[in-house]
């Protein structure tokens, strides 16, 4: 393979992780429950729209039960979100979490993102409210706060 070839071959390979990557942030859990760990949001899809001004981000929410007990009727609802972001679907039902447990359940939050804000503002913020019940069944609402920090091209 001659020097141009390979210069070539790079040069798209650059631009297909670009691709791949662009919208693809960093999350933090600025504020979290002390009755979970491991707070996380794992990505399922990202899709371009607006002719490339917005992004839908597709989540499934992933939280540990570190606690000796189960929690019971886990719900979590996006609640608040930055200017640059609109919700669409926001609310996960997670059921039990056993004692020792890290759920991430089947259902998804979505959320758009106008990445023509993100410019000016790159981090989002993404509040939470958390509920659940307790083994003896006192019931807990709880927030917390993820931030996330949007690249764009």
């Amino acid at each position: 393979m001659n020097r141009k070839s390979r210069m070539i071959l790079f040069v798209t390979t650059v631009i297909l992780i670009m691709a791949v990557n662009a919208g693809a942030g960093e999350f933090t859990v600025k504020q979290g429950i002390k009755r979970f760990s491991d707070i996380g949001l794992e990505p399922v899809r990202t899709l371009k729209q607006d002719q490339g001004k917005g992004l839908t981000r597709e989540f499934r929410l992933r939280l540990h039960n570190p606690e000796s007990t189960p929690v019971y009727n886990l719900k979590a609802r996006l609640i608040h979100t930055s200017d640059q972001v609109a919700i669409e679907d926001g609310e996960v039902w997670m059921g039990k979490i056993r004692s020792g447990e890290t759920a991430a359940g089947p259902d998804t939050v979505s959320y758009r993102v106008d990445t023509a804000k993100t410019r000016l503002i790159p981090e989002i913020r993404l509040h939470w409210l958390i509920e659940y019940d307790d083994e003896n069944g006192k019931h807990h609402v709880n927030e917390m706060l993820i931030t996330e920090m949007i690249r764009t091209p």
